[in-house]
């Protein structure tokens, strides 16, 4: 091994890649055609435009907001010396889908164990 560690350079550069990617994105160019085009390895354009997709996965049941709010109201009866149970959270989020008259993928309205 050598003394210096010297990084192999990338035989592409950042915006290269970026173009390659809108371009197979929006279906102008395979992936094969751009790698040929941009002079980028073809298992690099796959890694990146996997990663590019956005969110995945099944929709949550509750909003972002509605989840930092029963959190933050959680926190504060934990402060106040109320310490809940797994169960007892479980069912302060039963209570606040069926008194919001939210449609959940729950069972019940009651969330599960995880």
């Amino acid at each position: 091994m050598p003394k210096v560690y010297v990084p192999k350079k990338r035989p592409y550069d950042k915006k290269n890649m970026e173009t390659a990617l809108k371009l197979i994105h929006n279906g102008t160019l395979s992936l094969r055609n751009a790698a040929k085009q941009f002079k980028i390895n073809k298992s690099a354009l796959s890694r990146r435009r996997t990663r590019s997709l956005g969110k995945q996965g099944r929709q949550t049941s509750l909003t972002k907001e509605m989840e930092v709010d029963l959190s933050d109201k959680i926190k504060i009866m934990a402060k106040w010396g109320f310490a809940l149970t797994k169960p007892e959270i479980q069912a302060i989020v039963q209570t606040y889908v069926q008194e919001n008259h939210l449609t959940t993928q729950f069972k019940e309205g009651k969330p599960g164990k995880d």
